[in-house]
């Protein structure tokens, strides 16, 4: 199962290999519902998963200013 992003200035769409898609106006919350959806349709599988704890860890590090902009 694979999920494609496309990000404009002002929401996110994602798309899923299955047809599923949803509408965000924040990344946050389009990966969250990424999961929800992987939760219910494809049981076992992990790469929302995997997105939204990059993300978390991405933000709480750029926060700490371990990144370099």
């Amino acid at each position: 199962m694979t999920f494609s992003i496309d990000r404009s200035s002002s929401s996110e769409i994602s798309i899923c290999a299955c047809g599923w898609r949803a509408l965000e106006l924040d990344h946050l919350q389009l990966l969250r519902a990424m999961r929800h959806h992987e939760i219910v349709a494809h049981p076992g599988e992990d790469h929302a998963r995997k997105m939204l704890k990059s993300y978390g860890y991405v933000q709480r590090h750029a926060a700490l200013g371990l990144f370099d902009s």
